[in-house]
Protein backbone atom coordinates (compact mmCIF):
# COMPACT_ATOMS: atom_id res chain seq x y z
CA UNK A 1 0.00 0.00 0.00
CA UNK A 2 1.52 3.26 -0.77
CA UNK A 3 2.06 6.22 1.82
CA UNK A 4 -0.65 8.51 0.01
CA UNK A 5 -3.33 5.70 0.10
CA UNK A 6 -2.27 4.29 4.05
CA UNK A 7 -2.67 8.29 5.09
CA UNK A 8 -5.99 8.64 3.37
CA UNK A 9 -7.43 5.57 4.47
CA UNK A 10 -6.96 6.17 8.21
CA UNK A 11 -8.09 9.91 7.82
CA UNK A 12 -11.27 8.95 6.09
CA UNK A 13 -12.94 7.21 9.17
CA UNK A 14 -12.74 4.38 10.97
CA UNK A 15 -9.85 2.58 10.15
CA UNK A 16 -7.09 1.10 11.88
CA UNK A 17 -3.68 -0.42 10.33
CA UNK A 18 -1.83 -2.94 12.29
CA UNK A 19 1.64 -3.08 11.17
CA UNK A 20 4.97 -5.69 12.61
CA UNK A 21 8.87 -5.23 11.06
CA UNK A 22 11.52 -6.71 11.76
CA UNK A 23 15.48 -5.44 12.36
CA UNK A 24 16.74 -1.76 11.79
CA UNK A 25 13.27 0.52 12.67
CA UNK A 26 14.72 3.85 12.36
CA UNK A 27 13.34 6.43 10.86
CA UNK A 28 14.22 9.90 9.73
CA UNK A 29 12.30 12.88 11.68
CA UNK A 30 8.67 13.51 10.75
CA UNK A 31 5.07 13.94 11.57
CA UNK A 32 2.19 12.82 9.84
CA UNK A 33 -1.79 13.30 10.14
CA UNK A 34 -2.93 10.30 12.37
CA UNK A 35 -2.01 9.08 15.38
CA UNK A 36 -0.01 5.98 16.29
CA UNK A 37 0.96 3.31 19.11
CA UNK A 38 4.19 2.28 18.76
CA UNK A 39 5.71 -1.30 20.60
CA UNK A 40 9.02 -2.32 20.85
CA UNK A 41 10.45 -5.60 21.32
CA UNK A 42 13.80 -7.08 21.81
CA UNK A 43 15.75 -3.53 20.32
CA UNK A 44 17.70 -0.89 22.12
CA UNK A 45 17.50 2.87 20.70
CA UNK A 46 16.38 6.37 21.29
CA UNK A 47 13.51 8.53 19.98
CA UNK A 48 14.27 11.99 19.68
CA UNK A 49 10.29 13.30 20.00
CA UNK A 50 9.32 17.30 20.00
CA UNK A 51 13.01 17.98 20.69
CA UNK A 52 13.50 15.37 23.61
CA UNK A 53 15.15 12.22 23.72
CA UNK A 54 14.25 8.83 25.23
CA UNK A 55 15.16 5.54 25.39
CA UNK A 56 13.97 2.64 23.12
CA UNK A 57 13.99 -0.32 25.30
CA UNK A 58 12.42 -3.85 25.15
CA UNK A 59 8.72 -3.45 25.75
CA UNK A 60 8.69 0.56 25.24
CA UNK A 61 5.45 1.94 24.03
CA UNK A 62 5.22 5.47 22.30
CA UNK A 63 2.02 6.91 21.80
CA UNK A 64 2.41 10.25 19.27
CA UNK A 65 -0.09 12.41 17.89
CA UNK A 66 -0.32 14.10 14.83
CA UNK A 67 1.40 17.13 16.24
CA UNK A 68 4.56 15.56 17.20
CA UNK A 69 7.94 15.70 15.54
CA UNK A 70 9.58 12.47 15.71
CA UNK A 71 12.69 10.56 15.06
CA UNK A 72 13.61 6.59 15.68
CA UNK A 73 17.01 5.31 15.79
CA UNK A 74 17.38 1.72 16.67
CA UNK A 75 20.26 -1.33 16.53
CA UNK A 76 19.37 -3.10 13.44
CA UNK A 77 18.33 -6.44 15.18
CA UNK A 78 17.42 -9.26 13.20
CA UNK A 79 14.99 -10.80 16.10
CA UNK A 80 13.72 -7.29 17.22
CA UNK A 81 10.38 -6.06 16.24
CA UNK A 82 7.80 -3.13 16.19
CA UNK A 83 3.74 -3.41 16.24
CA UNK A 84 2.47 0.06 15.11
CA UNK A 85 -1.52 1.06 15.76
CA UNK A 86 -2.32 3.93 13.38
CA UNK A 87 -5.76 5.57 13.30
CA UNK A 88 -6.88 9.00 13.68
CA UNK A 89 -9.46 10.35 16.24
CA UNK A 90 -12.45 9.17 15.26
CA UNK A 91 -11.69 5.61 16.37
CA UNK A 92 -11.58 6.64 19.95
CA UNK A 93 -14.31 5.61 21.94
CA UNK A 94 -16.90 8.70 22.56
CA UNK A 95 -17.12 6.95 26.42
CA UNK A 96 -13.61 8.15 27.11
CA UNK A 97 -14.76 11.32 26.75
CA UNK A 98 -12.93 14.20 25.43
CA UNK A 99 -9.75 12.48 25.38
CA UNK A 100 -7.70 16.03 26.12
CA UNK A 101 -5.22 17.49 26.47
CA UNK A 102 -3.96 15.47 23.59
CA UNK A 103 -0.24 14.30 24.35
CA UNK A 104 2.84 12.32 23.60
CA UNK A 105 3.16 9.16 26.43
CA UNK A 106 5.64 6.98 27.33
CA UNK A 107 4.97 3.90 29.25
CA UNK A 108 8.02 1.60 29.93
CA UNK A 109 6.09 -1.17 31.94
CA UNK A 110 3.23 -2.01 30.34
CA UNK A 111 0.94 -4.96 31.95
CA UNK A 112 0.71 -8.17 30.86
CA UNK A 113 -2.92 -7.33 29.60
CA UNK A 114 -1.01 -4.71 27.58
CA UNK A 115 1.22 -7.33 25.66
CA UNK A 116 -1.44 -9.81 25.14
CA UNK A 117 -3.85 -7.21 23.60
CA UNK A 118 -0.87 -6.26 21.27
CA UNK A 119 -0.40 -10.25 20.44
CA UNK A 120 -4.41 -10.26 19.52
CA UNK A 121 -4.34 -7.32 17.58
CA UNK A 122 -1.42 -9.21 15.26
CA UNK A 123 -3.67 -12.14 15.03
CA UNK A 124 -6.50 -10.54 13.80
CA UNK A 125 -4.87 -7.59 11.81
CA UNK A 126 -5.97 -9.63 8.29
CA UNK A 127 -9.65 -10.06 9.32
CA UNK A 128 -12.52 -7.58 8.25
CA UNK A 129 -15.89 -9.34 9.63
CA UNK A 130 -17.81 -6.83 11.45
CA UNK A 131 -17.56 -8.70 14.64
CA UNK A 132 -13.45 -8.51 14.34
CA UNK A 133 -13.77 -4.90 13.51
CA UNK A 134 -15.28 -4.25 16.92
CA UNK A 135 -13.10 -6.24 18.70
CA UNK A 136 -9.92 -4.31 17.06
CA UNK A 137 -11.42 -0.95 18.20
CA UNK A 138 -12.22 -2.46 21.64
CA UNK A 139 -8.52 -3.52 22.18
CA UNK A 140 -7.36 -0.60 20.80
CA UNK A 141 -9.30 1.63 23.18
CA UNK A 142 -8.38 -0.70 26.32
CA UNK A 143 -4.44 0.01 25.29
CA UNK A 144 -5.57 3.74 24.27
CA UNK A 145 -6.59 3.42 28.58
CA UNK A 146 -3.71 1.77 29.81
CA UNK A 147 -1.35 4.15 28.27
CA UNK A 148 -3.11 7.78 29.35
CA UNK A 149 -3.23 6.20 33.08
CA UNK A 150 -0.09 4.83 33.01
CA UNK A 151 2.33 6.55 30.94
CA UNK A 152 4.53 9.52 31.39
CA UNK A 153 3.67 12.67 29.33
CA UNK A 154 6.56 13.02 26.77
CA UNK A 155 8.07 16.72 26.69
CA UNK A 156 7.70 19.58 28.91
CA UNK A 157 8.58 23.31 29.24
CA UNK A 158 12.05 22.67 28.05
CA UNK A 159 11.14 19.57 25.65
CA UNK A 160 9.09 21.24 22.57
CA UNK A 161 10.27 21.05 19.09
CA UNK A 162 11.85 24.46 18.37
CA UNK A 163 9.32 27.12 16.19
CA UNK A 164 11.87 28.14 14.10
CA UNK A 165 12.74 24.58 13.03
CA UNK A 166 8.92 23.39 13.18
CA UNK A 167 8.33 26.28 10.75
CA UNK A 168 10.91 24.48 8.12
CA UNK A 169 10.11 21.39 8.61
CA UNK A 170 6.35 21.70 7.94
CA UNK A 171 7.91 23.69 4.57
CA UNK A 172 10.18 20.94 3.43
CA UNK A 173 7.04 18.11 4.56
CA UNK A 174 4.33 19.97 2.63
CA UNK A 175 6.04 20.31 -0.85
CA UNK A 176 9.23 17.82 -0.78
CA UNK A 177 9.80 19.34 -4.56
CA UNK A 178 11.02 22.66 -3.44
CA UNK A 179 14.52 23.84 -3.75
CA UNK A 180 15.69 24.90 -0.19
CA UNK A 181 19.06 25.37 1.20
CA UNK A 182 20.91 25.63 4.47
CA UNK A 183 20.90 29.59 3.49
CA UNK A 184 17.52 29.36 2.58
CA UNK A 185 16.09 28.05 5.67
CA UNK A 186 17.97 30.12 7.98
CA UNK A 187 16.97 33.14 5.63
CA UNK A 188 13.04 31.95 6.26
CA UNK A 189 13.71 32.07 10.28
CA UNK A 190 15.71 35.69 10.11
CA UNK A 191 18.60 34.22 11.41
CA UNK A 192 22.20 33.18 11.07
CA UNK A 193 22.73 29.56 8.67
CA UNK A 194 25.28 28.98 11.64
CA UNK A 195 22.88 29.28 14.04
CA UNK A 196 19.83 27.78 12.52
CA UNK A 197 22.35 24.31 11.85
CA UNK A 198 22.99 24.62 15.32
CA UNK A 199 19.35 24.77 16.82
CA UNK A 200 18.84 22.05 13.78
CA UNK A 201 20.75 19.54 15.18
CA UNK A 202 20.69 19.90 18.82
CA UNK A 203 16.54 19.43 18.38
CA UNK A 204 16.90 16.53 15.77
CA UNK A 205 19.43 14.72 16.24
CA UNK A 206 20.58 15.41 12.67
CA UNK A 207 22.08 17.61 10.27
CA UNK A 208 19.87 19.40 8.13
CA UNK A 209 20.95 18.43 4.79
CA UNK A 210 20.58 14.91 5.39
CA UNK A 211 16.87 14.97 6.73
CA UNK A 212 16.32 17.01 3.99
CA UNK A 213 17.92 14.64 1.13
CA UNK A 214 16.05 11.62 3.18
CA UNK A 215 12.32 13.35 3.08
CA UNK A 216 12.77 14.21 -0.66
CA UNK A 217 13.98 10.43 -1.05
CA UNK A 218 10.85 9.12 0.49
CA UNK A 219 9.11 11.75 -1.55
CA UNK A 220 10.85 10.17 -4.60
CA UNK A 221 9.84 6.57 -3.97
CA UNK A 222 6.32 7.59 -3.44
CA UNK A 223 6.57 8.53 -7.04
CA UNK A 224 8.33 5.58 -8.35
CA UNK A 225 5.63 3.14 -7.04
CA UNK A 226 2.48 5.12 -7.84
CA UNK A 227 3.47 7.24 -11.19
CA UNK A 228 4.96 6.65 -14.73
CA UNK A 229 7.48 9.63 -14.11
CA UNK A 230 10.95 9.36 -15.79
CA UNK A 231 13.82 8.89 -13.55
CA UNK A 232 14.74 12.35 -14.58
CA UNK A 233 11.73 14.09 -13.88
CA UNK A 234 11.15 12.30 -10.50
CA UNK A 235 14.92 13.81 -9.63
CA UNK A 236 13.61 16.95 -11.01
CA UNK A 237 10.44 16.89 -9.19
CA UNK A 238 12.48 16.53 -6.21
CA UNK A 239 14.74 19.22 -6.17
CA UNK A 240 17.86 17.89 -7.60
CA UNK A 241 20.22 19.53 -9.38
CA UNK A 242 21.22 16.84 -11.60
CA UNK A 243 20.01 13.54 -12.25
CA UNK A 244 23.48 11.92 -11.17
CA UNK A 245 23.54 13.27 -7.59
CA UNK A 246 19.94 12.27 -7.21
CA UNK A 247 21.14 8.39 -8.41
CA UNK A 248 24.21 8.69 -5.86
CA UNK A 249 21.77 10.33 -2.72
CA UNK A 250 19.23 7.71 -3.61
CA UNK A 251 21.41 4.50 -3.80
CA UNK A 252 23.11 5.78 -0.71
CA UNK A 253 20.24 5.84 1.37
CA UNK A 254 17.90 2.80 -0.04
CA UNK A 255 20.37 0.33 -1.31
CA UNK A 256 19.47 -0.05 -4.52
CA UNK A 257 19.21 2.72 -7.69
CA UNK A 258 15.64 4.23 -8.64
CA UNK A 259 15.51 1.60 -11.47
CA UNK A 260 16.19 -0.99 -9.10
CA UNK A 261 13.85 0.31 -6.57
CA UNK A 262 10.69 0.28 -8.99
CA UNK A 263 11.10 -2.79 -10.17
CA UNK A 264 11.31 -4.55 -7.05
CA UNK A 265 8.43 -2.70 -6.03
Amino acid sequence: MSIKKFEKDILGGKSLHIQKKYGDLSYPIHRHEYFEIIFYCGTKGKCILNGAEYTIQDNAVFFLTPEDFHLIETENIKSAYSVKLSFSKEIIDPKMGEFSPISAKVLYSPNDFFISAINELLKISELEAPQIKNKKYHLLNALLIEIIENGQTAGGANTYMHPLIGKVMMFALTDPSKKISLEAAAKMCHISPAYFSHIFHAQTGTRFKEWLNEIKIEHACRLLENTQLSVLEISLECGFSSISHFGKIFKSTVGMTPKEYRKYE
